[in-house]
């Protein structure tokens, strides 16, 4: 199955306060994986009150990938303005 799939996603719920390694705190996570033969990768990892978002790619699949990054942007804004507007809606009830 693993050497079939075109693109995956990896979402994993990190702590919500910041947390330390051996002393000194964390600023960020942002796991990935190397080697998978998808042309997309795509991993989220929620930590303290930050998403980071980490893409790897096949350039062979996405030659323009500076336009796959801006719609990366612009649907996270869609999806941003609409969880804004249905939490406003949730508010109210």
């Amino acid at each position: 199955m693993i050497s079939h799939t075109t693109i995956s996603f990896a979402n994993m719920t990190g702590p919500v306060e910041q947390v330390e390694f051996c002393g000194h705190p964390i600023v960020f996570i942002a796991p990935s994986g190397y080697g998978p033969p998808e042309a997309l990768t795509v991993n989220y990892q929620s930590y303290v009150n930050t998403i980071m978002i980490n893409l790897a790619l096949d350039e062979g699949h996405f030659p323009d990938y500076d336009e796959l990054l801006d719609d990366f942007v612009e649907s996270l804004e869609h999806i941003k303005d609409a969880a804004s507007r249905l939490g406003m809606h949730h508010r109210k009830a």
